[in-house]
């Protein structure tokens, strides 16, 4: 990771993140910043593969991200429920259905 920007080194976590965590289907919190950056583009990599997320932004920038990307973003008054939330590599929430 030689010449990498220290913020550029969040981007192995964040995308092992959203392996790990997002599925086809579930509703996803994305937060703000350099680390939801990065799992907003691992998300569209999904999509583009064939995976479908409805997305809720934390703010306009990261939204607008999304939809340049080809996500489903929706307003989070729309949504009955966040099955997870992407926002820093420390960080991120999972509901539970139980």
């Amino acid at each position: 990771m030689d010449g990498l920007k220290p913020w550029e080194m969040k981007r192995p976590a964040c995308e092992r993140a959203v392996d790990e965590y997002a599925r086809s289907g579930m509703t996803v919190g994305l937060g703000t910043g350099n680390s939801a950056n990065f799992a907003v583009m691992r998300l569209a990599e999904m999509a583009r593969e064939g995976a479908g997320f409805v997305c809720v932004a934390s703010s306009v920038k990261t939204a607008e991200l999304a939809k340049s990307l080809g996500l489903n973003v929706a307003d989070i008054s729309s949504v009955e429920r966040i099955d997870v939330t992407f926002d820093a590599p420390t960080r991120w929430t999972r509901n539970s259905t139980s």
